[in-house]
């Protein structure tokens, strides 16, 4: 039974499915519609074909071949495999794409074997919005990765102005496949600092500097690659080359300790902490050299906490 499914515009552009002949891009998006909520489906290459291109001189059987193969970026678009003499295929980019509706029937159709695939169940209601993702393991590795994504998201959110959550589930997959690569927090520093330098002013593109875009496969590796060019210089960075000194007055490590305190003890907003962090930046640059400093951030903290708060409350 054919399903309704989100064709995203990243797919008109995406390179890997670029490189597909064109009807094996119109059976691959034909493939989701005929999927089950967990994107699987029985491996019946003559049926597909009927379901999908029914007045197209076709080969599917040749088709599910070329899916199944590796990309060169990564792993194949679709897992075919074999449980009890039932052969079945599996979707692998299915959960980082798709959000079935709720109401949908559990996959009656068995995972694949020894593959790691996203998580695909989830209890929350809802077709389309980011789900919780407060059910991640803790153990060493996820733990690492847990607090790697949750520094990505407060310096998206710094140098935004975004107010992203951690716990999003679209948003944790591709950060976690980012950081599955290698990709480390000064990689997405680079391409958060390169792409809003780029778009926060641009009204065409502003409305894609978020995660689902940024932090795609194919678009972090090329965006990694850019120069950083800070608008107010004429000249461009190379990626790593440090940033301009007056960025931001303090380090972004002391910064999240500090927008911690701020949340937890003194109730702050991320609005309020975008308004106090932008203060930081112009009215007190002159105590930048003393806010490097560990031992003595504690009290001109505890000072410019007090000194927000009054006027937070004055407003």
């Amino acid at each position: 039974m054919s399903r309704i499914r989100y064709l995203k515009p990243d797919f008109f552009t995406d390179e890997d499915i670029a490189a597909l002949p064109p009807l094996v891009r119109l059976f691959y998006a034909g493939l989701w519609c005929n999927a089950d909520k967990a994107g699987r489906l029985e491996d019946r290459p003559g049926e597909l074909k009927v379901r999908i291109l029914p007045y197209d001189k076709f080969d599917s059987e040749a088709a599910l071949k070329i899916l199944s193969k590796t990309k060169p970026s990564g792993r194949p678009f679709v897992l075919r495999y074999q449980i009890e003499n039932k052969r079945y295929i599996q979707i692998l980019s299915w959960a980082e794409h798709q959000k079935p509706h709720h109401t949908e029937r559990e996959s009656r159709i068995p995972s694949p074997p020894s593959y790691n695939l996203p998580q695909e169940k989830d209890k929350d209601k809802g077709n389309g919005e980011c789900r919780d993702e407060s059910s991640e393991l803790s153990n060493g590795s996820l733990t690492v990765k847990k607090r790697l994504k949750k520094q990505v998201i407060l310096y998206f959110n710094q140098i935004t102005g975004q107010n992203r959550s951690s716990s999003c589930r679209e948003t944790s997959e591709l950060i976690n496949g980012r950081i599955s690569e290698g990709r480390t927090f000064e990689d997405f520093k680079h391409v958060i600092d390169t792409k809003t330098a780029q778009w926060q002013n641009d009204l065409k593109m502003r409305k894609f500097l978020r995660p689902s875009t940024l932090f795609r496969p194919g678009n972090f590796e090329d965006y990694l690659n850019e120069p950083y060019q800070d608008p107010k210089r004429k000249d461009a960075l190379k990626p790593g080359e440090a940033r301009p000194e007056d960025r931001s007055p303090i380090s972004f490590r002391l910064w999240q300790e500090i927008a911690e305190i701020l949340v937890s003890k003194n109730g702050f907003s991320s609005g309020d902490l975008m308004r106090f962090h932008s203060k930081l930046k112009t009215v007190f640059p002159a105590i930048k050299n003393q806010f490097e400093s560990s031992d003595k951030s504690a009290e001109i903290l505890i000072r410019l906490v007090n000194q927000e708060k009054e006027s937070l409350n004055e407003r």
